[in-house]
């Protein structure tokens, strides 16, 4: 099976993504239908230690835990932000693949988006670390007011989208050189 032109591997991950950003933003817009609904009927979930099993099993607990109305803006904030990085991802992945199947993979237009894919991949995982830095400042500041079920929110650095986001733009590096070479072949037949 070929990866490039129409009845190709490219050609069909075109056609795959294409219905993912559509249902990425046929989604936002749900969400952003029904996210008064979804704040008005929510309990939040916290995990619970049962310290008397002695296992130390978790359990899940629902309850009424009092969240701010600027948490909830922070929270839908960072969703939408997430949501339209990932599209803005998908949509440079879409034009990629369209170079591809028309049997141009080496031009500055597919350079420029795969380094739109790294930087954007590297943003979200920055932001990502930032939001569970906040998120993990206001719960444990909650636990300490209210004595609540919380005793620590997991905490994770991201690292591996910075790492994957840095292979990324060396791969746009790649295809930059490739690029200049195949100028140079153009111009010299």
């Amino acid at each position: 099976m070929k990866f490039l032109g129409n009845k190709s591997v490219a050609s069909f991950l075109q056609v795959i993504l294409t219905i993912l950003l559509c249902s990425i933003i046929v989604g936002m817009l749900l969400q952003l239908l029904f996210s008064f609904w979804v704040k008005n009927s929510s309990n939040l979930n916290f995990p619970l230690q049962l310290n008397n099993s002695g296992l130390g099993e978790f359990a899940r607990i629902t309850t009424p835990f009092p969240v701010s109305y600027g948490f909830y803006i922070f929270f839908w904030t960072l969703v939408y932000t997430f949501q339209v990085m990932t599209a803005f991802i998908i949509f440079f992945a879409i034009r990629v693949f369209t170079f591809f199947k028309n049997n141009d993979p080496f031009s500055y237009k597919v350079v420029s988006s795969i380094k739109w894919i790294g930087v954007i991949t590297i943003v979200m995982s920055s932001l990502q670390f930032l939001s569970e830095v906040v998120i993990n400042i206001y719960f444990n500041h909650l636990d300490k007011l209210e004595n609540g079920p919380i005793a620590y929110v997991r905490f994770n650095p991201g690292l591996s989208g910075i790492f994957f986001g840095l292979i990324i733009l060396a791969i746009a590096q790649v295809f930059l050189e490739a690029t200049k070479i195949k100028e140079e072949q153009s111009l010299t037949i």
